[in-house]
């Protein structure tokens, strides 16, 4: 997954910082609301995935948490987004790579069973 940074970053127009940044709000996403063995078994074959999981698990800030605990995960994840100063078009962008990228890696079945249940990141799927 690491590798795919800088084509993410091109597609979505912004830098390989704020694209790795955002790709690690995904996967934490991902890690934490989806079906935990799924999850697991999809990461190893993503090389990269669980390391960008847990960057992107670490901070957020208070509005992010606060989202969190009141909305869910998924409205945590556009906050800490907007946050980090990706537009909500890059966001569908880098949304739209993830999900190809972690469905060549582990197949389109796989993701669905790792990640369906994730409000707004099945409409990807």
């Amino acid at each position: 997954m690491l590798d795919k940074i800088p084509g993410i970053a091109e597609a979505a127009n912004t830098s390989p910082e704020t694209a790795r940044k955002a790709v690690a709000i995904i996967l934490s996403l991902i890690h934490t609301q989806g079906h935990q063995q799924k999850t697991d078994a999809l990461f190893a074959r993503m090389d990269g995935a669980a390391t960008l999981a847990a960057e992107g698990s670490a901070g957020g800030g208070l509005l992010a948490k606060m989202a969190g605990g009141m909305m869910g995960g998924p409205l945590a994840a556009v906050s800490r987004m907007q946050s980090i100063g990706v537009s909500l078009e890059q966001s569908k962008i880098i949304h739209t790579l993830v999900v190809q990228h972690a469905q060549a890696a582990g197949g389109a079945q796989l993701v669905r069973e790792a990640a369906g249940n994730i409000p707004g990141l099945s409409g990807y799927l």
